[in-house]
């Protein structure tokens, strides 16, 4: 028989995905929010889609609705919660509106078997997991907007 994640990436050797700052995904998030979050039953993680219109607040739901049947396909669990994120009150700007959920709910089974890739993708939705207390990024720098004189 076919197991459900089959169709899932299967590779055991996705990189890192970092941001910034350890709390870059949780930064535009109302604190309230938060608390509310934390305040769940189980075992949680941090979902970030990789979606281009994921800033919409619009389409909120439709992308929370396909993390949840994604999260339920990969956990085997449907008694996981995908909660939606709830932008602060100092946003202004559509590209700040915060782009991430959380995942609660989760046996400690269930939640090492999403941890067990970095990146989901499905015909439906890609995102990447992370754990409720982000790591640290690894890298040293970064560099924008180089140019050189070389003109081949």
């Amino acid at each position: 028989m076919r197991s459900p994640l089959d169709k899932y990436t299967s590779s055991t050797d996705m990189p890192r995905v970092q941001d910034t700052f350890s709390a870059a995904v949780i930064a535009n998030i109302d604190l309230s929010m938060l608390d509310e979050w934390f305040s769940n039953e189980g075992m949680k993680a941090l979902i970030i889609p990789f979606e281009d219109k994921a800033h919409d607040p619009v389409l909120q739901d439709d992308i929370g609705n396909k993390l949840l049947t994604t999260v339920e396909e990969i956990t085997s669990s449907p008694k996981v919660v995908i909660a939606p994120p709830f932008p602060n009150s100092s946003i202004t700007k559509p590209k700040q509106m915060p782009i991430t959920y959380m995942a609660s709910h989760l046996t400690n089974i269930k939640y090492k078997v999403l941890m067990s890739c970095h990146v989901w993708a499905s015909e439906a939705i890609t995102f990447y997991v992370i754990p409720t207390n982000p790591p640290c990024p690894d890298f040293l720098f970064t560099i924008c907007s180089l140019a050189t004189l070389d003109k081949s």
